[in-house]
């Protein structure tokens, strides 16, 4: 459900309590709703290279809040510059409205339960991005 290595869950679980599953009286964990959600977070948090350690006992909000916080911090303006700049290749202008696409999906109703998700592929994207950008300007100058 989470996409994380069964290893990787039991060090997280051991080491840096990330959560806390119950158990039934078979010794089996129990995951709660807020523990995948957990889980999703700071998957996507390390993936963009946090260390497990430094987030593993921050609350699920928080987790939230230092996602959507690390973002690239690219404007709607300009990602709409970006998608319009004529010296960008097709596929960066075309990740630029990916990712306004992706933002307009994520303000709506329908997608509520789908937040955590959505919010971790934009940073992704964003992230993505922005490396794609700054190796632009490089190989530019």
């Amino acid at each position: 459900m989470t996409g994380i290595p069964s290893e990787t869950l039991r060090s997280w679980e051991a080491r840096n309590r990330a959560v806390r599953p119950s158990r039934t009286p078979g010794g089996f964990r129990l995951y709660s709703a807020d523990d995948i959600e957990r889980l999703k977070l700071i998957r996507a948090l390390t993936d963009l290279g946090t260390p497990v350690g430094t987030i593993a006992d921050l609350d699920t909000r928080s987790l939230r809040g230092r996602l959507t916080g690390g973002t690239s911090g690219l404007s709607d303006d300009q990602l709409k510059a970006i998608a319009t700049d004529e010296a960008l290749p097709e596929s960066v202008r075309q990740l630029s409205k990916a990712i306004q696409e992706i933002r307009v999906v994520a303000r709506s109703e329908e997608v509520r339960d789908q937040l955590p998700q959505l919010e971790a592929s934009l940073v992704e994207l964003e992230s993505l991005l922005s490396v794609l950008c700054d190796v632009g300007r490089a190989v530019g100058s």
